[in-house]
């Protein structure tokens, strides 16, 4: 594919909790898969039992960040080793989180991601995604 290309490829997002069993496939289907020189960018929209969230993800060898937007907005960045910030935008106010990934691996078919979230030292949560492409 020539860079800058965009071309439609099979998707499927897995997704993880680390500490408990859960286990959903968040998305199975048809995506954009736009390649830059030095990174990637996947657009799809989720479709749930809540709302259809419309999902950007743009991955390179350094870092990854998710947009996604519904009712409720969230933007998302992700640096190996490091904490960084997130926002969720809710119709009561935007509201800020922390974020420490764990593990990142970048590869041209697949991005695996593993983070935590904190509410001030507290880890609330974590989560493990992966991101599978194919060709369509």
């Amino acid at each position: 594919m020539v860079s800058g290309d965009e071309m439609k490829k099979k998707l499927i997002v897995k997704r993880k909790h680390r500490y408990q069993e859960d286990r959903d496939i968040l998305f199975d289907g048809f995506a954009d898969v736009m390649k830059s020189n030095d990174g990637i960018k996947i657009c799809y929209t989720e479709e749930n039992k809540e709302a259809c969230v419309d999902v950007e993800v743009k991955a390179d060898k350094h870092q990854l960040e998710i947009r996604r937007l519904a009712e409720t907005k969230s933007h998302m960045l992700f640096v190996l080793n490091e904490k960084t910030q997130g926002v969720l935008s809710t119709p009561y106010g935007d509201i800020s989180i922390v974020l420490f990934t764990h593990r990142y691996i970048f590869k041209e078919q697949i991005i695996t991601l593993e983070y935590d979230i904190y509410n001030g030292d507290s880890c609330i949560g974590g989560y493990r995604i992966i991101w599978s492409i194919k060709e369509a």
